[in-house]
């Protein structure tokens, strides 16, 4: 019952807060439909307030009136779910950034309280029971939040999520949901803000690139580095990482094995949004590509609106190629270059590397492809490796991959949902795409060159940069043609 109040105002608010626990303990089913009359009557208060705080949980999303038939609650589907979460992550990550500060040990010990609270195994509780905790948890440092409006907005996404959508968790989600609270706990006791707000925005596992001898120290690292943020009481936990590599040793002491699981999680711990770094940076320190130094190269292109908007990202990391076959924007650059600053042409002690190396070539896009259309997108990246002048020698061991960020799918372990709901383009929408690719492909390139510097290697080697101020001289003579 509600006891009633003069103000509508505060009956509107008295009532809206009675119905949304009812919903959240689950005493409205979604799906179930409810008499306006019935709900007056089970709350003791007239029909006026019930309405206007039903309209407002309609408008959240929570509820839908039917005239004549009463009130519903909604359901989510698949697509609603799999948006909801991931508006849940970017407003979470923002309340983290505003509300870090202010988090003190007191909010700390609470939130480690609930966490132990909701480990799996440690007690009987019921799944209502387990999201009440679970909200609680989140609410420990969201009351922190001086936004009103970031905050109402995390709470109903959270509280439709939780609620009324995933209530069914299962043991093996529990153990990974608590492995997270705990990194969460550790990064507000040691961590950054930037790196807490980083963390909770993550949904998958990366791509990572090395050298060809240091591949399976970092694949190995990564399995650790997830494995100890999902620890669990013996439960299983596999993953199946991407690493790519490309040969560094006529610079690098390839065989040294300097490479060690530390750099990774450094990695990985580091990683952040906007410009990538290029040039002779992480994987790309020790790359050579057509005979100048090499290294890591990003590039991207968007298309209009009128062609969906779409972003396609291309990140390379190259160590191959031929001097004489170096071309940018269709100008043959490497012929106008001499070769007597090659190592090895001057030093016979110092073999000139081989030009048949390989490249990795990463290509994103946010446009909603299926795999078949992935592949297609990542066989263009070659068009843009042959506009610069790749010419996929025999010894030569390229790898295109590319993905898309548009269909975001979950596991079933532990309660998930059984079917998804994917969007993709027709195959004959394309075009464009494959443009992008080609252009950004062959940008990355030429960026991976310009970026890096003179670098100096084993056995006295030295790998010299792009001429740059070389190169623009010859431009400039091609436009002029």
């Amino acid at each position: 019952m509600i006891t009633l109040n003069t103000n509508p105002g505060l009956l509107r608010t008295a009532v809206y807060e009675r119905i949304l626990s009812d919903l959240q303990q689950g005493a409205i089913a979604p799906g179930e439909t409810i008499s306006l009359n019935k709900l007056a009557e089970t709350l003791n208060i007239s029909k006026t307030p019930l309405r206007d705080a039903l309209l407002e949980l309609q408008a959240e999303g929570f509820v839908t009136l039917y005239p004549q038939r009463g009130v519903m609650v909604n359901a989510l589907s698949e697509e609603e779910k799999r948006e909801i979460y991931e508006v849940c992550g970017v407003l979470d990550g923002q309340v983290i950034r505003n509300v870090f500060p202010r988090v003190t040990p007191e909010h700390v010990a609470r939130l480690k309280d609930l966490n132990a609270r909701m480990y799996p195994g440690t007690q009987d509780i019921s799944n209502d029971e387990y999201n009440r905790i679970n909200l609680a948890f989140h609410e420990t440092y969201l009351e922190l939040e001086t936004s009103s409006l970031l905050k109402k907005l995390l709470r109903i996404n959270r509280l439709r999520l939780f609620q009324f959508s995933l209530r069914d968790w299962g043991k093996a989600f529990c153990a990974v949901n608590h492995a997270e609270h705990d990194r969460i706990i550790e990064l507000f006791e040691s961590g950054t803000a930037e790196e807490l707000s980083r963390y909770v925005t993550q949904v998958h596992t990366p791509i990572a690139l090395t050298n060809t001898h240091s591949l399976g120290i970092v694949r190995d690292a990564m399995i650790g580095y997830y494995a100890r943020l999902r620890k669990t009481d013996g439960s299983s936990y596999w993953m199946l990482p991407v690493v790519g590599e490309t040969w560094d040793g006529w610079l690098s002491d390839i065989n040294g094995m300097h490479v060690r699981p530390e750099h990774l999680c450094a990695a990985l711990d580091s990683a952040a949004s906007g410009p990538v770094a290029e040039g002779c940076v992480g994987g790309g320190t020790g790359m050579i590509l057509h005979e100048f130094k090499g290294g890591i190269g990003t590039s991207s292109r968007v298309l209009p609106e009128e062609l969906g908007g779409y972003t396609v990202g291309v990140l390379i990391q190259g160590n191959y190629g031929k001097r004489e076959d170096l071309l940018i924007n269709g100008v043959p650059v490497g012929r106008h270059i001499p070769t007597s600053r090659i190592p090895g042409k001057e030093q016979a002690l110092q073999p000139t590397p081989k030009e048949d190396g390989s490249i990795i070539i990463v290509v994103a896009t946010d446009a909603p492809l299926t795999p078949d259309l992935c592949k297609r997108l990542a066989r263009r990246a070659g068009l843009g490796l042959g506009r610069t002048g790749g010419l996929a020698f025999d010894g030569s061991g390229d790898i295109f991959i590319a993905f898309s960020t548009a269909n975001r799918l979950g596991s079933n372990a532990g309660g998930g949902p059984r079917e998804h709901t994917v969007r993709t383009l027709s195959h004959g929408c394309m075009d464009p795409l494959f443009r992008a690719t080609v252009e950004a492909t062959h940008e990355a390139i030429v960026n991976a060159m310009c970026a890096a510097t003179d670098t100096d290697g084993i056995l006295g080697r030295r790998m010299y940069a792009l001429p740059l101020d070389e190169v623009r001289g010859i431009m400039r003579r091609y436009e002029s043609l």
